[in-house]
């Protein structure tokens, strides 16, 4: 699996941390013993220990918006996920962490607001071409592209797809 996983026991003890995890922390092997340690991995830290410990508590699964700093100094936006695993008698036998790598979701966001911008007039921007029927059925026909485009493309290749568009938009209208 792509996902990166990692599998605390009870008394605290990572007993597994999947490749995909490495990817993500920039250490290959297991970055961490602990789950302290593999708490401490995240910024803000205790925003991670607030996430166990509502697991802990609640026995039911957290999700936060957390960092990873790596080793190079830049920092990834993940997602991550707990999941309590419990015992037939409801005691907490331990917890599943699910992260994932946001920065493919940022740059999709990021250029979905800037299409956005090109597709819709902003107010007191208006320009000689937006009462133009050819321009507004070039910006309708954008727009109904990046929307099937964000229905059907999973996250990861969804960028480039919409700063094509716009582009291709931009041309567009230059050219008319």
């Amino acid at each position: 699996s792509r996902e990166a996983v990692v599998v605390c026991d009870a008394q605290g003890r990572v007993t597994l941390a999947n490749v995909a995890f490495g990817e993500l922390t920039g250490s290959p092997g297991t970055p961490c013993c602990t789950l302290d340690e593999l708490l401490a991995l995240f910024t803000p830290p205790a925003a991670a220990r607030r996430l166990a410990g509502q697991v802990r508590a609640e026995q039911r699964s957290a999700r936060s918006v957390l960092a990873l700093p790596r080793p190079d100094g830049s920092v990834l936006p993940v997602a991550v996920r707990a999941e309590p695993v419990l015992a037939r008698s409801g005691g907490l036998l331990g917890m599943i962490f699910l992260v994932e790598d946001l920065t493919a979701a940022r740059l999709a966001e990021a250029a979905w607001t800037q299409l956005q911008g090109l597709l819709g007039t902003p107010e007191g921007h208006a320009s000689s071409h937006d009462a133009d029927p050819v321009v507004s059925a070039i910006r309708t026909h954008a727009s109904l592209a990046a929307m099937d485009m964000a229905d059907t493309t999973r996250t990861p290749g969804l960028a480039p797809l919409l700063q094509e568009v716009e582009s291709a938009t931009q041309r567009a209208i230059g050219l008319y």
